[in-house]
């Protein structure tokens, strides 16, 4: 992207016109031509469009330090996210936090505000009213790790109501964008983490099976162990149920127990457990 490109999609994406971002400092011709890169910008021009735009001229040159600042509130709101601290989230949508006005920020928004409606307040219908419009905001320009996050929230969401050829489109796309991107990560092994849970639910496990290992292949490789306990259960509860189960099983589940105990999640415990009964049954 040009730099008259990226001034156009900053200045749409903070919904001004041409006239307003031309107001006393350009000519609404000026800032056509610029945008249409028929026009380079002296520096002190340069330097009131990128005021006016709430961003750097560094920005608006190589486009990357907005997209640096947005990958570390990312990582705050998935810290949260994984503690379910949803009381914490609150005052980061409704305060400045994501307020430059872009379209990823503005997608960010909705994404949070979907998840806290869905698993806070049980609203469902808001919660998949908002996760639509952020899904309706990606691009080939937004921040491709909050394109995967909005996909795996929207799959989610539709499986939870058992709409499951919803969240199979969702997580495809989703993949789609990963693999044109090369992300191999613990994005990547949520989508597939959550297509096999999909295809579970579903008793198709040799669908579970083959997703479930893909995610875990990844979680080897990229060292993102946050749902290695999660794997191995699915990866197991296929083979036992396709009859394919062997010795090599039961040690998995033993280091999967360790790991689930150790980060306090009961509920996958839980389960291991009652699948270590099966097998030596």
């Amino acid at each position: 992207m040009k730099l008259g490109e990226r001034v156009k999609q900053r200045r749409l994406d903070m919904n001004l016109s041409q006239q307003s971002l031309a107001k006393g400092i350009a000519t609404q011709s000026q800032i056509s031509k610029i945008e249409k890169n028929e026009l380079q910008p002296g520096s002190q021009l340069l330097f009131n469009i990128s005021r006016r735009l709430n961003c750097s001229m560094d920005f608006l040159y190589k486009g990357d330090e907005l997209d640096s600042q947005l990958e570390q509130k990312l990582i705050v709101i998935e810290r949260l996210l994984e503690d379910r601290d949803y009381e914490a989230l609150i005052p980061i949508i409704d305060g400045k936090y994501l307020s430059n006005g872009s379209t990823d920020e503005r997608a960010a928004s909705k994404w949070i505000r979907s998840i806290i409606a869905f698993y806070k307040y049980e609203d469902f219908e808001q919660a998949i009213l908002l996760i639509e419009e952020a899904m309706n905001l990606i691009d080939n320009e937004m921040n491709v790790k909050l394109q995967l996050s909005i996909c795996n929230t929207r799959a989610i969401f539709y499986y939870r109501q058992n709409e499951n050829s919803t969240a199979k489109a969702s997580l495809t796309k989703g993949l789609q964008i990963a693999k044109r991107n090369n992300i191999e990560n613990h994005y990547m092994i949520k989508l597939l983490y959550t297509l096999s849970n999909i295809y579970a639910s579903e008793l198709a496990f040799d669908r579970c099976l083959q997703y479930a290992q893909s995610a875990f292949d990844v979680t080897i490789k990229s060292y993102k162990y946050m749902l290695y306990s999660e794997l191995v259960y699915n990866i197991v509860q296929s083979r036992l149920q396709l009859g394919i189960h062997d010795g090599t099983d039961i040690k998995q589940l033993e280091i999967a127990l360790y790991l689930s105990d150790l980060s306090k999640k009961h509920s996958i415990s839980i389960l291991i457990r009652d699948l270590m009964k099966k097998l030596d049954h």
